[in-house]
């Protein structure tokens, strides 16, 4: 696999306002946006490994703050409300951009806006954080991308890459990773449980393709089987390495790599293939070993100027594994971050006024090249196509405000809270499940204006109409006969737009519409409804727009919220429980503590230099006053084995 130089970038961490507990309860706190610098001595946990740091890596209080406390959510691939309601289930999407190390090194923020992103969690399950060297052949997701992933139930796993002869790899550094002790156990396998255990991370790629002789062969598949028996998460094997040693690539799943195969919980295999019936073979081989064709990845190779499936040009690959609606085996989508750093495509990485191309690119490959899922192309259609929209949005209440992870500037409320380039995957909102539907409106992310976070949604029109605008898939079934509907929106004071409706379609097809009528005035308008009629036991499978316009216009939508009336109010859903209540805060001196948690924790106080300079254990039922005689802005954080929350505190 192409591998790409190591990029420095000076990182200023974002004290991220999503906090995580053990037991899973989501803490947002209402500051999202604080800044203190790295100095020498915090430093950053690494996310890539040289063979000696990987194995003396210990868990410990100062690497914690790649800790993501987001729970992988669950999700549904409902087929009511899909792009065609005939699609295979069944089949599963591993992406795997070339170089995630390089793209997404920082752990809570960088001060800079063109880093990459993604924002089609949605059509994806796996997120393959691959990258590495011969030099650094470990290297462990970030927490911002861990936490998006999560927020969206995909998986995240790291990478074990031990490259290629020609490009550094060599046996002695195969040997090393394969180092036993007295007992036989493989160290490597114990040190990978712990890093992904401990960084909360969902398992591995084994990326090995140095050719090494056939007794180190042997220890490989003792190592895969070994770690295959300890370890519970995901084991991803490219199809590269033999038993004997040797890197053959078969392209398939066949008998040479199904020992491999068997010893984990997939399969990515290599790209050089053209036949319909490499794939069909490789699915009927899965099931001949009494294994699921779907822990099949057929590899695709999307990097433009290599010869496999190069994105747009090479379009008949996707039907030679979905055909006519069914699915041979799942796919793996690689080199995807053409779209950032491809200059026929985007120059993003380089350039952050490049973002349209960036984001237009990244909806080519799933809604086709008209940028429009619910049109079929007559050449690349779109992942959307062919695999159904997954969806995490199944209890009230929801709320969104389309915020993508980054931006131009920080926005809170619609005004600008910090200036400057910023990114953050942590921050990251459910962003639609359809990108987009365009029946004569122009529909894309607006980072010139927001109402939190870094974008809005942008939607315009030269004329009038009534246009269709749908959002987000969904599984909710309401209890109550009413539901509570928030709407943000910025609307030109040049166009006309008569009335707004936030619809929720309903599994018998049938709406139900909450309308509003903006003011048009160019400012945001905050609107809420608290009357809109739902049956109970009805199923929502989708929230969409309607825009009914008597000329053309501009909107900005920055926010759409539904819950229960017996659910927490839409307008107060960023209220949440707390293991630590903090009182008074702000105070003029004297901050009292008091912990419900089960276990003993710790309280660490830092300036906004981000230098220690209080730490205090705190036990259950227990209240710690703390002095901090300076005015002042401090930041706090609360560790122990069962939680993990940061917030501010002001002395005034």
């Amino acid at each position: 696999m192409l591998q790409i130089p190591y990029l420095s970038i000076q990182i200023n961490p974002l004290i991220t306002s999503q906090m995580q507990n053990k037991k899973y309860i989501l803490k947002i706190l209402t500051f999202p946006f604080l800044l203190f610098s790295v100095h020498p001595g915090n430093a950053q946990p690494a996310l890539t490994f040289s063979m000696t740091n990987f194995f003396n890596w210990q868990p410990s209080v100062i690497n914690h703050e790649n800790i993501s406390y987001v729970p992988l959510a669950s999700r549904t691939k409902s087929p009511n409300g899909q792009v065609f309601n005939s699609m295979d289930t069944n089949v599963r999407v591993l992406y795997c951009p070339d170089g995630m190390n390089n793209f997404g090194p920082y752990v809570d923020s960088a001060s800079q806006f063109n880093l990459f992103n993604f924002s089609h969690w949605q059509s994806i399950d796996i997120l393959t954080w691959f990258g590495g060297s011969a030099s650094v052949p470990v290297v462990i997701p970030s927490k911002a991308w861990v936490d998006a992933a999560h927020k969206n139930g995909v998986k995240v796993i790291g990478t074990v890459f031990l490259s290629p002869l020609a490009y550094g790899g060599t046996q002695t550094i195969a040997q090393n990773f394969l180092q036993q002790d007295t007992a036989g156990n493989f160290l490597a396998v114990a040190k990978m449980i712990e890093l992904a255990n401990y960084n909360n991370f969902d398992g591995w790629f084994l990326n090995f393709e140095t050719s090494v002789n056939s007794a180190t062969g042997n220890l490989v598949s003792s190592f895969v089987r070994q770690l295959d028996s300890a370890y519970g998460g995901e084991v991803i094997w490219y199809d590269a390495m033999l038993q004997s040693g040797t890197v053959s690539y078969q392209n398939r799943l066949d008998a040479s790599n199904a020992y491999f195969f068997r010893h984990s919980t997939g399969l990515f295999t290599n790209y050089n293939w053209s036949f319909a019936t490499t794939v069909t073979n490789s699915g009927n081989y899965a099931t001949s070993l009494s294994r699921s064709p779907f822990d099949v990845y057929t590899g695709v190779d999307m990097w433009p100027s290599r010869t496999a499936q190069p994105a747009f040009t090479s379009y008949t690959w996707i039907d030679k594994i979905v055909t006519n609606g069914i699915a041979k085996t799942s796919m793996a989508l690689f080199a995807t971050n053409f779209t950032f750093n491809y200059a026929s495509f985007s120059t993003f990485n380089n350039n952050p006024n490049d973002y349209a191309n960036f984001y237009a690119t990244e909806r080519k490959i799933f809604s086709g090249l008209d940028q429009n899922p619910f049109v079929a192309d007559a050449t690349w259609k779109g992942i959307s196509n062919y695999v159904p929209v997954r969806t995490t949005i199944q209890s009230f209440p929801f709320e969104t405000d389309f915020n993508t992870g980054h931006g131009l500037n920080y926005y809170d409320n619609g005004g600008i809270l910090l200036s400057g380039g910023w990114h953050n995957m942590s921050h990251q909102s459910i962003l639609p499940s359809w990108t987009f539907y365009t029946n004569g409106t122009m529909i894309d992310y607006d980072f010139n204006d927001a109402w939190s976070g870094g974008s809005s949604l942008s939607v315009t029109s030269v004329s009038s109409g009534s246009y269709d605008i749908p959002l987000f898939s969904t599984n909710l079934i309401t209890t109550s006969n009413l539901l509570n509907v928030k709407l943000v929106l910025k609307s030109s004071s040049s166009g006309s737009i008569d009335s707004i409706a936030v619809e929720l379609l309903k599994k018998d097809s049938t709406q139900a519409l909450s309308v509003f009528h903006p003011a048009c005035n160019g400012t945001w308008e905050d609107l809420f409804n608290s009357s809109t009629p739902i049956g109970i036991s009805d199923t929502i499978i989708s929230i969409n727009i309607h825009a009914y316009a008597s000329s053309g216009f501009t909107l900005d939508i920055g926010k759409i919220g539904v819950a229960e009336n017996s659910s927490t109010s839409v307008s107060n859903l960023h209220s949440h429980a707390t293991s630590l209540l903090i009182f008074p805060n702000p105070s003029k001196e004297t901050v009292s503590f008091l912990y419900s948690g089960d276990s003993q924790g710790r309280i660490n106080i830092y300036n906004l230099e981000g230098k220690q300079i209080i730490t205090q254990l705190i036990h259950k039922a227990e209240t710690q006053k703390i002095n901090l005689p300076d005015c002042g802005v401090y930041l706090y954080e609360l560790i122990s084995k069962d939680t993990f929350e940061r917030g501010k505190l002001i002395i005034h």
